[in-house]
């Protein structure tokens, strides 16, 4: 009985199984080019990484080698694709068919042991559990890596070596197997351990504290000083704005900075009537967005007394042409509904003694042209990786029950 395996029976481990058994060189290819790729999970090119190492080291393993001509005859008979290497990697078990009597074909791959079924003559059976060759989820300012020992032992030996190959200003939840045993930060030049600060919000005599690990990494990432630019994605009840909130008052109270500036796009909720004309000054109008804010510092009276004293200021996106802002902690809320020139449009305001938080959800949009255009996607797609710019995906809902309702209702993106 010849074994036949491909690439996803060798990212499930078959040839543990199987003891002797052939592969298709292009299956090597394909391992070789999952080690390495942007599309791919870390668990994957985790898997990918040890398979290709336990290739090289079985004596049990050995490669087909069939000429172009050989898997075009084999792929023009079945009406295969050319172009597909799982088709490819099928021909080449047929071929092995043609010099043995009998050859079994492994795959953990739903599709290809369908394809594989068409095969008069070729035994074929599934392995293991469907492995799913996802792609990577957008960025979130931080991810999973399973290194191998050796990686492991680089990573602590070595810090300024970039072993995982992170982004800038990216945190690296470290496992070994499904265990997570670290949660270190590369800032470019070294990997660092996960570090922050509890905060104390004596306004509302309440000490903020992470309650799961991407509030940790989100605390990390708002006190590292090194970092202007920031921003804090999630769904309802993820705690975005109160971390961003909390570190902002914390700052103006230490004396960090002279002012807290909050910032939003006055765009209405979708689905949502305009209430109309507004009187008063740009502050009374403002009023209705600074709900957080009121919050923040134990309700409305607090806020206008800050307010008339200089220390916060309530800016809409509209009026902040013009401005340069310099000593001031900016939060922009709601950022969702901004698009990447409104996004531009206030990064350019900030002075390099400032520092500018974003806190948005892009499951929250307003507006249809902030689908088509979106500040958040294109901060990430354009951003992530600069050293001045760092990100956190907050994944859990912390708020409460009923928050979480919503999650059931409409899955976070």
């Amino acid at each position: 009985m010849i074994y036949f395996l491909d690439t996803s029976a060798i990212l499930n481990g078959a040839y543990n199984i199987y003891g002797t058994c052939y592969i298709s060189p292009l299956s090597i290819q394909e391992l070789e080019n999952i080690k390495t790729s942007n599309n791919k999970s870390e668990r994957v090119k985790f898997l990918a990484r040890q398979a290709v190492r336990d290739l090289l080291n079985s004596s049990f393993i050995t490669p087909t080698f069939f000429s172009r001509f050989q898997v075009n005859r084999v792929l023009h008979k079945y009406k295969f694709l050319q172009d597909i290497p799982d088709h490819r990697i099928l021909a080449e078990a047929v071929l092995m068919l043609e010099k043995h009597d009998s050859v079994h074909f492994i795959t953990s791959d739903g599709a290809q042991l369908l394809f594989a079924r068409q095969i008069s003559g070729l035994e074929s059976d599934w392995y293991g559990t469907e492995l799913l060759i996802e792609q990577h989820e957008d960025y979130c300012g931080w991810s999973k890596y399973y290194p191998t020992s050796e990686e492991m032992a680089l990573l602590y030996s070595n810090p300024e070596l970039n072993t995982l190959k992170c982004k800038t200003n990216e945190f690296a939840e470290i496992f070994e197997g499904n265990e997570l045993k670290d949660v270190l930060f590369w800032n470019g030049k070294k990997y660092r351990p996960l570090r922050y600060k509890e905060i104390k919000n004596n306004y509302i005599g309440q000490t903020i504290k992470p309650r799961n690990l991407e509030q940790k990494m989100a605390l990390d990432l708002l006190q590292n000083d090194d970092i202007p630019v920031k921003l804090l994605t999630s769904a309802w009840g993820g705690g975005k704005t109160l971390l961003a909130l909390s570190y902002a008052l914390d700052q103006i109270t230490h004396g960090n900075y002279q002012k807290l500036i909050f910032v939003r796009n006055n765009i209405i909720v979708s689905d949502t009537n305009d209430i109309g004309f507004l009187p008063g000054t740009i502050q009374e109008k403002m009023a209705i967005w600074a709900g957080p804010l009121a919050d923040h510092l134990g309700g409305p009276d607090m806020l206008n007394q800050m307010i008339e004293d200089g220390i916060i200021e309530i800016i809409p996106l509209s009026h902040i042409r013009g401005r340069s802002i310099s000593n001031a902690v900016v939060v922009c809320d709601e950022c969702e509904n901004m698009t990447d020139k409104l996004v531009t449009l206030l990064m350019s305001r900030i002075e390099t003694t400032s520092q500018l938080i974003f806190c948005g959800d892009v499951a929250q949009i307003d507006n249809h042209k902030f689908e088509q255009n979106n500040g958040i996607r294109a901060m990430i797609n354009t951003l992530s990786g600069d050293n001045l710019f760092g990100m956190v995906k907050l994944i859990k809902s912390e708020r409460n029950a009923i928050a979480q309702l919503c999650d059931r209702m409409i899955p976070p993106k």
